[in-house]
């Protein structure tokens, strides 16, 4: 059986694939208050500034997501390497700065390294949030080596707790956990809280 393929020569009045083509149409305004992440082609998590459109890629394929949208959000955590604003609640938990590419493609991965065999090393961020509004933890975590221990994540007076293994990209716990492979043995873990007392 013989197929013919035509291609018509009219061409639509306004495009909207924003997976192959990576310019905005100058008919359309795009707004943000504010900085926004992303993921590039090369997996690498990337900053726009505002105002300026984001097209997202899957970390793992390389394949073009197309253009970003995202609710409304603010991030409260202003220190988010670890060990700088946290505190440590052992003494046997100590913290290795600048040990290896981190997710946005810097010299700023931290790793965590027990010095004993004591049964909870933490680090932890205290803060103040409001009162039946949403909450969401996250951190992207990486194994140093085949026999790294997982990590815990809670929100104390919520019950919403939750275990990630990075070893095989596993977690346990509360069912609004989310685990993402981002690649190069990364993931993203994050917990949401639905506050009910402001701790």
């Amino acid at each position: 059986i013989a197929t013919r393929q035509v291609r018509h020569p009219i061409r639509p009045s306004l495009n909207l694939d924003f997976t192959n083509s990576k310019l905005l149409d100058s008919r359309f305004t795009f707004l943000r208050a504010s900085t926004g992440s992303y993921t590039d082609s090369e997996g690498v998590i990337r900053y726009a500034s505002h105002n300026e459109p984001r097209y997202d890629w899957d970390p793992l394929t390389g394949e073009c997501l197309g253009l970003l949208f995202e609710e409304e959000t603010t991030n409260h955590q202003h220190s988010s390497p670890i060990g700088s604003g946290w505190g440590e609640t052992s003494s046997h938990l100590v913290s290795y700065g600048s040990q290896g590419l981190a997710p946005d493609g810097t010299m700023s991965a931290v790793l965590l390294a027990e010095e004993s065999t004591e049964q909870q090393l933490m680090y932890t961020e205290v803060g103040t949030v409001s009162v039946g509004s949403v909450w969401t933890w996250s951190i992207y975590i990486k194994a140093s080596h085949a026999s790294s221990d997982g990590i815990y994540m809670t929100s104390y007076g919520e019950s919403v707790n939750a275990n990630f293994n990075p070893n095989n990209g596993t977690s346990t716990g509360h069912s609004s956990r989310i685990m993402t492979d981002v690649g190069n043995g990364w993931y993203r873990c994050s917990i949401t809280v639905n506050s009910i007392s402001a701790n």
